[in-house]
């Protein structure tokens, strides 16, 4: 929701006309603030004041209908008299004449007709997008205006500016220049959207735009109105208006031409019904084909198939964004095979497209992973999905029956068939897991045949043939990768081929050599329940020796097939071949799953494998199954298709993703009011804890409540009244001192606005001033704890640099006041640059400063005979110059710190109370507190133990208490430095 604007005094005028008609009963109460809202919203609209569906709404004007109840009454009825509206009334009590003239003027502004440029733009961006998003657009010009014409890119508002040379150069500004990226990185690509909108509406001038309108009356009069569809609503024109059918294409075919471009119902089950695809909700994609798809509004060509979609999309989005898509790598947020390369990596692409001269884009995607991928790429270039448009519809004479559709499938191979048969009825695989099987198998041959393997046969006569085919696979890197990236699938479809060819009764043929892994899995069942160590000569000799003993005799096979053979017999983790059965027995697996389901069938959308491993923590303590890593290899193997098995997540399908934002949102938010962190790692058991952290902290709009607490900014009660009234607290304090402390402003709020505080009693100190930071940052600058100005961004470093500044003298405690009101610590580095310590609790501004340098560092000389001496062992100021000051140690330590030619001040930080650290002089080789120590320390002549080093050091003055990061390791440095000069 955009922030709404303070009201003036012609709303006010026309508040109190329409609360007299109420007084008068012209008006019942209702039709008065109901009219009264149309009016003020007309009124926005001629002032060129984006609106939203709550600006100055019924509710709103309700609770100001109150307001000036209260001001006209003179007493507080129900909200109190703002005090606009009081001098409203008193206006119309003490001079009517002058009332009538200010509500004259109000009324003539709302029936004002002429438009000027932003307000045709405002008109022609109503049409494309939501009255939200018009409001955060308007937001967003604000930003770029404030950075284009603060660097002169721009001499008035973007929306003023109509040459397109210069509209361009703001572009390329807000697109490419890093500080401004930098300054505003979550909202860039909205940013980008607003530029390309507002060029596109430069682009095509009003009279253009009635032309394109009216030679679509006209085309579209020219098809018979038979065969024309129904628009049925404003919606359906719209949409037609909004994609013209060219006279070509009517005469080609003029009923399917105007129906390709018209959206049917959703619910409407022909086989011909156009959806627009969601990147959110990624449905099935089986048996579709896109008809449409717009890149920022303009359409683009040459789509009729998943692929050239793709190619297509991608070639706009590198148009624009080159700098930023990976090349040589993946375009998924995990590791994957290339998707963009150089001809360099060209071999290791499946079905590589030249986009241009030596760069190819993967093609060989399926519909959902090109939309998957699509996706990526929009996040990558910072592009709102909104700004890419994409229609499909479903292929004619395609719904038949499952059966049918996986017999179509598979039927490319009686080998095929037949493994399918085999999988569905001997193994009681489910039909969608069998297609998945029978067409990672058809895939990996495929890849074996167009890469020229020696070996490029998976169906085949002979067992030997169909195994060195799939060693050769999963030795080659590449198609290691695409197995990867396809979560093993290709693995697990070869390896229960391989099971099917073994085994009797198949129908492909009977391998040379026919192998029976029963004895392999029962050796491995009673001796190895805690793994087989895969590539273990001693491991290798137990299974012999085990073997030997079960069946009273040698095995007859070489070591290369029996580790094939152990292989085979169940799962793979960390070079180690575990039995599904021992890893977890049938109580808890079906413990497991059962877990699952019910979380999927709450609405969950994704389990974490961390997650889940510390769910069952305890169950899996007894049983062979030590990490999530492990979890996940044992899912991927039980898994029965059911379930998508992504890199760090289980899904139900492979179009949902692990989407943490929202279900943390929705957490929050169906919580209204502050919720313990606790709470909810309990009710998100299925995340884990870290990643939510990560993304509590990602997110402006999760605030924390102290406590161990969370809210979402939902919870916060903060009308727009109300938020007037506390960004008028803020400015003012910023015109008094340029900022206002945090810490300030709710004790302010609590003074003046106490019922915000009652409405809000939930909330803590720090989370209301965070969700107030949340909702006013597009007017004023937050950091840490401090509230500036819009762009004039202050860090505590600078708020007690201008402390001192504007002082003539001040006290410690005087420091101390502004540390608590700012919450923070004092920053004495700023304070002694801005400043002169003449004592332990006064400062004077820097221009009482007269040092006579030279006689100053010659009696320091008097002092320090070797090359530092502890501040504190000065003591005695008789040979001091005169400095206009009594000396003293803080005197002396500003005076080393930041005036004296020859010394330096070396020491861990200033303090309040007290001088610690050493006076040094510059042309020695000390310049660190670390060096200093060390040298301090080897010169001692004390024991180098810890403890009577840091008393030794406090004695001395050179810490201020017995404690130092990284002492032992000076200790040893100390050591080595008394060994080295004999000390």
């Amino acid at each position: 929701m955009a922030i709404q604007k303070q009201w003036d005094k012609y709303e006010a005028a026309i508040l109190l006309d329409y609360y007299l008609n109420y007084l008068d009963e012209r008006l019942s109460r209702k039709e008065s603030i109901q009219k009264l809202s149309v009016k003020l919203r007309e009124l926005a609209k001629k002032q060129n004041v984006f609106i939203d569906d709550v600006y100055r709404n019924v509710n709103g004007v309700t609770f100001q209908m109150h307001s000036m109840e209260s001001a006209y009454k003179g007493y507080t009825v129900v909200k109190p008299a703002s005090k606009l509206l009081i001098e409203t009334v008193k206006l119309l009590r003490e001079d009517k004449r002058q009332f009538d003239k200010l509500l004259e003027e109000a009324k003539g502004m709302i029936e004002a007709t002429e438009k000027d440029n932003l307000e045709c733009y405002v008109d022609w961006l109503s049409q494309k997008v939501s009255p939200a998003q018009l409001s955060e657009l308007y937001m967003l010009y604000e930003v770029i205006d404030e950075f284009c014409i603060k660097t002169k890119v721009l001499k008035q508002s973007l929306l003023q500016t109509t040459d397109i040379d210069i509209i361009k150069m703001a572009q390329k500004t807000v697109e490419q220049n890093k500080l401004f990226r930098y300054q505003h990185k979550r909202e860039i690509s909205k940013i980008s959207s607003a530029m390309r909108y507002y060029i596109k509406y430069i682009k095509e001038n009003a009279s253009v735009k009635s032309e394109n309108k009216s030679a679509i009356g006209t085309r579209l009069e020219t098809i018979p109105k038979t065969e024309l569809p129904m628009i049925r609503n404003e919606q359906d024109k719209s949409y037609v208006d909004a994609y013209p059918i060219s006279e070509t294409e009517i005469k080609k075919n003029t009923v399917n031409v105007v129906a390709s471009h018209f959206v049917e119902d959703e619910n409407n089950d022909k086989p011909q019904a156009i959806k627009e695809l969601s990147f959110s909700e990624i449905s099935d994609l089986s048996y579709t084909r896109p008809i449409y798809a717009s890149y920022f509004c303009d359409e683009i060509q040459g789509i009729s198939s998943w692929k050239q979609l793709y190619i297509n999309v991608f070639k706009k989005l590198y148009d624009d964004y080159a700098d930023v898509i990976p090349l040589n790598k993946s375009f998924n947020t995990i590791n994957g095979r290339m998707d963009f390369c150089t001809s360099e990596h060209y071999g290791l692409m499946v079905a590589p497209k030249e986009i241009l001269n030596g760069k190819y884009l993967e093609t060989n995607l399926s519909a959902i992973d090109i939309v998957c991928k699509i996706k990526n790429l929009l996040d990558i270039c910072l592009v709102d999905e909104e700004n890419l448009i994409i229609k499909y519809e479903k292929k004619a004479d395609t719904h038949p029956s499952e059966e049918m559709k996986s017999s179509k499938r598979i039927r490319n191979t009686a080998n095929g068939e037949a493994f399918f048969n085999w999988l569905n009825n001997e193994q009681g695989m489910a039909i969608p897991t069998c297609r998945s099987y029978v067409s990672a198998v058809n895939t990996a041959e495929r890849y074996a045949i167009d890469n020229e393997f020696v070996n490029c046969r998976l169906y085949s006569d002979d067992y030997q043939e169909t195994k060195a085919t799939a060693d050769e696979l999963f030795s080659n890197k590449s198609f290691m990768e695409y197995n990867d990236k396809q979560h093993n699938r290709f693995r697990a479809g070869i390896n229960k081929l391989l099971l099917y060819i073994s085994s009797s009764g198949n129908t492909i043929a009977t391998p040379t050599i026919s192998i029976n892994i029963e004895p392999f899995t029962e050796i491995l069942t009673e001796k190895f329940s805690k793994g087989y160590r895969i590539n273990s000569p001693l491991e290798l000799r137990k299974f012999k020796k085990h073997w030997e003993k079960y069946h009273d005799s040698m095995i007859d096979m070489d070591d290369d097939n029996i580790t094939k053979c152990i292989q085979q017999c169940g799962i793979t983790h960390e070079e180690k071949v575990y039995i599904p059965e021992k890893m977890l027995d049938e109580d808890t697996r079906m413990k497991l799953f059962s877990f699952i389901s019910d979380n999927f069938q709450s609405g969950k959308t994704a389990i974490y494998y961390e997650a889940l491993f510390k769910e069952f923590s305890d169950d899996f303590l007894d049983h062979c199954m030590y990490n999530a890593s492990m979890l996940k290899a044992y899912l991927t193997y039980v898994n029965d298709g059911n379930y998508y098995i992504g890199k760090n997540f289980i899904s139900k399908d492979a179009s949902v993703g692990a989407t943490l934002y929202d279900e943390i949102k929705n957490c929050l938010v169906q919580q209204t009011s502050p919720m313990e962190d606790s709470e909810m790692f309990s009710i998100l058991s299925h995340i884990p804890e870290q990643k939510i952290k990560t993304v509590l902290n990602q997110y402006d709009e999760f605030i924390s409540n102290g406590r161990g607490e969370h809210f979402h900014i939902s919870a916060v009660t903060l009308s727009c009244d109300e938020l007037e009234d506390i960004a008028t607290i803020i400015q003012h304090s910023i015109d008094e001192k340029r900022f206002i402390s945090g810490n300030e402003l709710i004790d302010s709020i609590k003074k003046k606005y106490q019922y915000i505080i009652e409405q809000n009693s939930l909330i803590s100190d720090k989370g209301l001033r965070d969700a107030i930071s949340f909702k006013l940052k597009s007017r004023f600058s937050f950091k840490g704890n401090i509230i500036s100005s819009k762009g004039q961004a202050l860090s505590m470093m600078e708020v007690f640099a201008d402390f001192c500044k504007h002082k003539d003298s001040f006290t410690l405690d005087e420091l101390k006041i502004l540390k608590q009101e700012l919450d923070t610590v004092i920053y004495f580095e700023a304070v002694y640059d801005n400043s002169l310590r003449i004592n332990k609790n006064e400062f004077v501004a820097k221009s009482h400063a007269s040092f006579n340098l030279a006689k100053m560092d010659e009696a320091i000389d008097r002092f320090c005979i070797g090359d530092y001496i502890a501040i504190e062992e000065i003591k005695q100021f008789g040979l001091f110059p005169d400095a206009g000051f009594n000396w003293n140690s803080f005197l002396l330590e500003h005076y080393v710190a930041k005036y004296s030619p020859n010394y330096k001040l070396v020491h861990s930080s200033y303090n309040e109370g007290a001088c610690v650290g050493g006076i040094v002089k510059k042309i020695s080789e000390i310049d660190t507190l670390d060096e200093l120590i060390i040298d301090v320390l080897a010169r001692s002549g004390l024991p180098l133990q810890k403890e009577t080093a840091l008393q030794y050091l406090c004695d001395k003055g050179y810490l201020a208490r017995r404690s130092y990061s990284g002492i032992e390791q000076l200790l040893i440095k100390a050591k080595e430095l008394r060994n080295q000069k004999g000390l």
